[in-house]
This record gives structure tokens, sequence and C-alpha cells, in this order.
């Protein structure tokens, strides 16, 4: 890798250079010639294989080479899928030939150049980055919208809103959201607000990001009258508030001391897991606790609960154990009638013999199963055929004084008739006395 100062000094040439630039020349339409093939993949293999490859390069191909825009092009292509960090050496030690002239580089190209500003951001300091997004925004000619995004993206992301206006006034189209967003970086909350509500006025609909700031900004300076007013503008325009600005709201509530509220709130999205059970999406369900979890929030019974009980009714029996798992290791004890839910689950695929053992589980820690599982329980095992399971469970049903359903004792009298008559006869008298 270049050292930082090398590469800062390279793009402030490079940042000098394109913005001298008129405009890039229109790229040829024509396959490029067989000779500049060879000649990329000799130079991709030099840059994957020798680690000072920037030294070795210009020893090896002229500048007229090394910066023609197709063996640029067919270089980068391959070489920002294979080896990102190695594209940026490439993108920077061309910069730095003397001969560079931007039109050299692919820059219009939406996956070299996001690749580009991603990486940049990620391995170098916001000083550093800031340059190549001015270099952007100062550009005598426009990018593609893929291209803008993540440069607006990228300068948020490095808090630096003012790169953010910049590169907004270049675009040929508007993007609010990204506006918004650096408005609240500033702490312009009330015009960032002002803002919003005029774009709604245009059909203009902000994307989720963008208001979780303004709410989190507003919560952080305790407006939470704003707060409450946001929350109902997005449900009113259909951007559903997730649990990242549930969570701002959360935090901001508790920093101003209002615990009950910040409590209520917190019970409010538990309730919304089990609504969503409730009405039989689980889905929505499992998504919510999943971004509890990641949001540092402990799920608590009455949030797992539903969800097990839920996937046991949709037979999505393996995902509703992997939720008890997660109950164990958190110290829950799970319900008595999440263990029912188990073993009706299990019945109603046809594993009766994986309901005999999950009721054993429960009759060794001292769980009491309802009346109703027990009985559903025999049916199944009777239907299998299974009649010594479903006698051993009869023998449970006694000792808790719980009685047989009328269809079950035919079921089970059935059962019983089609084997040895006088053990049939000696089984059925005592369970007559037990009853």
């Amino acid at each position: 890798m270049l050292p930082l100062r090398r590469t800062a000094t390279s793009l402030r040439h490079f940042n000098k250079q394109f913005v001298c630039t008129v405009a890039p020349p229109t790229p040829s339409q024509d396959q490029p010639e067989p000779h500049l093939l060879q000649t990329s993949k000799s130079i991709l293999q030099t840059i994957i294989t020798k680690p000072q490859f920037e030294s070795l390069l210009p020893s090896l191909y002229p500048s007229s080479v090394l910066l023609n825009p197709s063996c640029v092009s067919l270089t980068l292509s391959p070489l920002s899928n294979s080896h990102p960090l190695h594209s940026i050496r490439y993108l920077l030690f061309l910069s730095n030939l003397p001969s560079f002239s931007p039109s050299s580089l692919p820059l219009d190209s939406p996956v070299i150049t996001s690749l580009f500003l991603d990486l940049l951001s990620t391995k170098y300091p916001p000083s550093f980055t800031a340059i190549v997004l001015d270099l952007i925004s100062n550009s005598p000619f426009h990018f593609s919208d893929r291209v803008y995004h993540a440069s607006l993206s990228t300068a948020l992301r490095i808090h630096q809103p003012d790169l953010v206006y910049k590169i907004h006034e270049k675009m040929p189209g508007s993007e609010p959201g990204f506006l918004i967003s650096a408005m609240c970086a500033q702490g312009r909350l009330m015009e960032a607000y002002c803002f919003l509500k005029e774009g709604l006025k245009s059909g203009f609909v902000p994307h989720l990001a963008s208001l979780t700031k303004l709410v989190g900004g507003f919560s952080k300076a305790g407006y939470f009258g704003m707060v409450s007013q946001l929350l109902h503008l997005m449900i009113k325009v259909g951007v559903m508030p997730d649990t990242y600005t549930y969570q701002r709201v959360i935090h901001g509530l508790c920093r101003h001391g209002l615990m009950e509220e910040a409590l209520r709130v917190f019970n409010d999205i538990k309730y919304r897991v089990q609504a969503f059970c409730r009405a039989k999406e689980v889905d929505k369900a499992i998504n919510l606790y999943s971004e509890l979890v990641s949001c540092g929030m402990k799920p608590l019974l009455l949030t797992l609960t539903p969800i097990i009980e839920a996937l046991c009714e949709e037979g999505e029996i393996s995902q509703a154990i992997e939720f008890m798992r997660c109950m164990d290791e958190m110290g829950l004890q799970p319900l008595e009638r999440t263990n029912d839910c188990f073993i009706k689950a299990f019945c109603k695929v046809g594993m009766a013999e994986e309901g005999m053992v999950w009721l054993v589980n429960m009759l060794k820690n001292n769980k009491r199963p309802k009346r109703e599982t027990l009985n559903k329980l025999i049916e199944s095992l009777c239907l299998g055929r299974q009649i010594q399971d479903a006698l051993l469970v009869v023998n449970a049903m006694v000792e808790m004084r719980y009685h047989l359903e009328v269809p079950v004792w035919y079921m089970l009298v059935e059962q019983l008739c089609s084997g040895s008559l006088s053990s049939s006869i000696l089984v059925l008298d005592e369970i007559s006395a037990a009853e």
C-alpha cells in the first residue's frame, strides 16, 4: 500500500488535473484490440503477484500503455472484484504518473467508483476521504446516480455534511433524504423538519434512515412533542419505524430522566411482537426480535413465548427449538403451556414419538401438561399403532386424575380390540376402575 502522505499528495495532484479537465472523451464502442487484452492481463498478473508493483510497472510498460483508457478499464474491472484493495492502489498509482489525465480512468463506472469510495472511507482517515469526495463535487462532468449516492453516504459516514450539499448540487436529480440527514448532523433539526414537510407536499417519501436521524436528533434534544409528531408522520406516509428508531427514542427519554416513558416505549415494541404472532405473521415477529437483539435490547419471556408458540402452530418445530435454546442460554424458564405447544406440534406433523420424549422430559422436571395435550398425544400414538406408548400416557393421566375424552376412548378401544382380546379386556378394566 502506498504511504499515506504520498497517497494524499497523489490524490491532490489527481484532484488538480481532474478539475482542469473539460470533459471525458466518449469511450469507443469498438472491441479492444487483441494486444491490449494481453497487456491488461499481464498488468493484472503483475499487480496481484508483485508486492511493489507501483515501482515495477513503469519499467515494464510505457505511460501511453499504462494510461490507455481501454487498458485501464480491462485491468480495473476484474481487479476490483478479486482484489479490491489492490484496485485502490492501482488507481492511485495511475494518478501519480506524470502524464496522467482523468480521461484515463473509468470513474464514471458506478461499480468502480462506489467501490473506490467505500474502501477509502473504511481504510483511510476522514480528511483523506474528503479529498476524493471534493474531487467528485468539483468534477466537470456528471456521474451515475449510484456514484452520487455512494458519495453522499460516504460524506455522511465521515461526518462531512458540507460535502453533502456540494455533491447534491452536482446531481441532475434531487435526494432530499440525504439533505435531511446532513441538516440533522449539523443540529439544524427544525430546518430539516420544515424541509421534510415541504417535500411531502411535493410527493417526496423520505427513506427510513433520514427519518430515524431526525427522530434521534429531537430525542437527544428532548423535544419529545416533535418526536411524537414524527412517529405518527412516518406511519402515515408508510415508512414504519424499526427497532433502531425506537431505540433512539428510548435513549433520549433515559437521557432526560423519563424512565417510565422509556419503559412504555420498550413495552410497545414487545407487544408488537405478540401482535405479529397473533396475526400469524411470524416472519415479521422474528425480524423484530432480531432487531431487538442486534440493538442490545434483552428479550424477555413475554417476547420469546409468542414466537415459539406461533412457530409450533405452523409446524416449524426445529426453529422453535432454537428459540427454546436461546431462552435456556438466557436463564429463562419456558411457561408450561409452551411445552404443551411442542407436544401438540409433534402430534400435528406425525411425530408422536418425539412428543412422547418431550412429555417424559416435562414429567422429569415436574411440569404438568394439560389434559387436552395428553389426549392429543394418545390419539396421535393410536393413529401410529403405538399402543404401548399410548397406554403409558393413559397411566400418566390416571395419576394426574385426568379423564380421557370420549373420541380418544373409542380410538383406544378400537386399537386394543385389534390385538389380543384377553389382554385388551384386562387393560380396559384397569382404565375403567381408575376412571
